[in-house]
Formats: structure tokens, sequence, C-alpha cells
């Protein structure tokens, strides 16, 4: 078995192009994967802010058994930006704690899957944005869009921020959080941005609103029926 303390590291790196598109669910529908997969995949949230849903699920969807407080080293009360909820609860942003979390983890994980908070130009401190940590975890970049009318915008704007921090980017998601049939913009735009930007589309998720458990496989066969999860999890 190669040394973690020298192997490079091997995961990714989840954001999303707006807030409540969908990447949490994501994340722990392919850390379900992962799992039911065999794959030693830990699970890292650097900064919650509005509770701690997003960590329990990314925690029972992995089967990780890391504390919490490594998994999620700045947890906030406050649904907003986390520089705004820092301030808010008094809460001094340690992002040197961040790093000494991702450090561990990336040595005792085969591969790391690290969620972001809202996208990627979202601020942590006056001086840091989400984008830094992913530049600074040298992680490729897997980018959740949503399926809707507004994306071929926002999805080339976060792509074109990416770019221009030479952060790799490891390919699109597209995902329906919001149930209703799918737009014809749902249909057309991933084809669109990709002739665009040149990014893969690595899949296209349906609205799953009854896949509300994770942890029980049933997302693990949903992402697989409908992502490419060797792209994104690897050989």
């Amino acid at each position: 078995m190669a040394d973690r303390r020298t192997s490079p590291k091997r995961g990714f790196f989840i954001t999303g192009t707006d807030t409540d598109v969908g990447k949490t669910f994501v994340g722990a529908a392919l850390a379900e994967a992962a799992r039911v997969s065999g794959i030693d995949l830990g699970v890292f949230k650097p900064v919650s802010a509005g509770g701690g849903e997003d960590v329990r699920c990314l925690k029972i969807a992995s089967g990780v058994e890391d504390a919490d407080d490594l998994i999620n080293p700045i947890a906030l009360a406050n649904p907003l930006s986390p520089d705004i909820a820092a301030e808010h609860e008094n809460v001094i942003m340690k992002v040197d704690s961040i790093y000494a979390a991702f450090d561990r983890l990336v040595r005792q994980h085969d591969r790391l899957l690290v969620e972001g908070a809202g996208g990627i130009l979202v601020p942590l401190t006056a001086e840091i944005s989400i984008i830094d940590l992913a530049a600074r975890f040298e992680l490729p970049v897997l980018i959740v869009s949503r399926a809707a009318l507004g994306t071929i915008n926002h999805t080339r704007l976060t792509v074109e921020a990416l770019q221009t921090r030479d952060v790799p980017i490891l390919g699109i998601v597209y995902n329906q959080p919001t149930p209703g049939a799918r737009t014809l913009s749902a249909e057309r735009s991933p084809a669109s941005i990709e002739r665009h930007t040149g990014i893969e589309t690595l899949g296209c998720l349906p609205h799953a609103s009854h896949l509300n458990q994770p942890g029980d496989g049933a997302r693990a066969e949903f992402v697989r029926e409908h992502l490419n999860l060797d792209r994104i999890l690897g050989p």
C-alpha cells in the first residue's frame, strides 16, 4: 500500500454555481456510491453555516468514523455567507484549523471529498474565499449546477473564476433540485456550456426528493444510473 504521507492527493472539491443547487445531495450520493464500491473516501466540510445537517448527511453516506469537528472544523449557526455568519456570531474564522484538518484527512483516507459553502467566490474572511481553499487543496473541482433557466450564465461564471486561478475542473453535474417536468433549458443548456467552456458534462440528475435517507444505498444506485462515476470517483 502506498504511503499516504507521500502519495499525491486524490479526490475532488465540490462547489455549486449558487446556493440550494444540491451540492450536498450530490456529495452525499457520491460518498455513498464510493462506500458501496469499497472505496475509502473521506469527507470534509471546512465551513458549515446553518446547522449540521450537511455534515450529518456526508458522514452517514460515507460511513466514516472521523470526528465531527475534524470533518467540519468551523460550524456556524446562521444560514448566511460564512464571513457574515462569523461576524454576527462573534466567531473568529481560524483558517489554519481548516488547513490542518484537511492535511490530516487527506493522509487518513485514500481519497477525499471536500464540499465548499455556497458558490466558489463566497467569502470566508476579508481576505479568503472558497476559491482560495480549492486552490490550496490542489484537488480538481466538481461543479454542481442547476438544471434550469439561468444556468448557462452561472455555470460559465464559475468556470471562468476557476480557470482564472488555474484551479483544475473535473467536470459539471447538473441537478434538478425542484419538482416538475424537465424543461427545454435543462435539456439544452449542458451542451451549450460544454461547447463554450470545453468542460465535460458528467451527468444530469432528475429531481429525486424521494431519496431522503442517506446511507441506505438508494442514492448510490441513483448516481450510478445518471452520472459518470468512473470519471468522478476514478478507477
